[in-house]
């Protein structure tokens, strides 16, 4: 289970990565990697997928909804988010993968860090939304999502 005094550890991993010339892709893994080994699950026994799900930048004012994700086969996700501007998170649930209910949502402040959240969605599928509520760019954004059987 994750522990409050190992939520800066991510923080402090994002910030190592973003004063070092890495790609997007390989950070948003590596930190994705640590979450999901602070919060307890072993990746290597029980993550059957673990997916980036944008690495794009945002707008200000900006909306970016993931694709529809299919979780029949998983009890559990965590989602895990960084953007350096303010944002809202709202995670999504539908039976049919047209009519969509609110499960999380959460105000985000950028540049911080939140830990995964972890969810045990009823439905069989989900979607991950992220809303700039800036009025600036994003200059960052990793949006990553784990999913355990």
């Amino acid at each position: 289970m994750l522990k409050i005094g190992e939520i800066p550890y991510i923080g402090k991993l994002i910030q190592k990565f973003l004063t070092i010339s890495v790609s997007a892709d390989y950070a948003v893994k590596v930190v994705l990697e640590r979450a999901i080994n602070l919060i307890g699950i072993s990746h290597q026994e029980t993550i059957c997928d673990r997916r980036i799900l944008s690495t794009t930048p945002l707008a200000a004012s900006a909306t970016w909804t993931s694709d529809t994700i299919s979780v029949v086969k998983y009890k559990t996700i965590a989602v895990h988010v960084f953007t350096d501007q303010d944002a809202n998170l709202i995670i999504y649930q539908s039976d049919d993968g047209s009519t969509w209910y609110r499960i999380y949502a959460t105000a985000y402040v950028g540049g911080s860090t939140i830990s995964p959240i972890v969810l045990n969605p009823t439905m069989q599928f989900v979607q991950v939304k992220v809303e700039n509520t800036s009025a600036n760019d994003e200059t960052i954004l990793s949006v990553s999502i784990a999913l355990q059987p």
